[in-house]
């Protein structure tokens, strides 16, 4: 018998994830995923970028595409945490740009940090960054 040791949601949505809802005994054998659900299942909370981190490693730079897919999620996890402290410090509403968990530009408007990204950011690399509108 297996004991679970992970909590019980990790572990159901993993479930989900590998195997689907069974909707027939016995259930299929597991549904093949593509490079990107995979990596967004992957990266989805915490537990599971500590669980996956040798997953994530690789299909991060496979692609351009997988590239921006891990640079986004990772985005939207520290966007949760940035925004807490941002109006701990009572900050005004502002467009941040959050690449590999650092905030890499900041802007009053979309418009004028898509111009510094385009400055600043590696030739192919302009639209990975995460843009989080911050609005207190």
């Amino acid at each position: 018998m297996q004991i679970i040791k992970d909590d019980p949601e990790t572990a159901y949505e993993e479930a989900t994830h590998r195997f689907g809802i069974a909707e027939t005994l016995p259930p299929a054998d597991e549904p093949t995923r593509s490079d990107a659900e995979r990596l967004r299942f992957y990266t989805k909370n915490q537990d599971n970028r500590e669980r996956f981190a040798d997953e994530i490693d690789e299909l991060k730079d496979e692609t351009t595409e997988l590239a921006r897919i891990y640079h986004a999620q990772l985005g939207k996890a520290n966007a949760r945490r940035l925004g807490r402290q941002f109006r701990d410090l009572r900050l005004e509403e502002a467009y941040v740009a959050i690449y590999d968990g650092q905030v890499v530009a900041t802007a009053p408007t979309e418009d004028q940090l898509e111009e510094t990204l385009s400055v600043i950011m590696p030739n192919g690399k302009q639209d990975h960054p995460y843009v989080y509108h911050y609005d207190p």
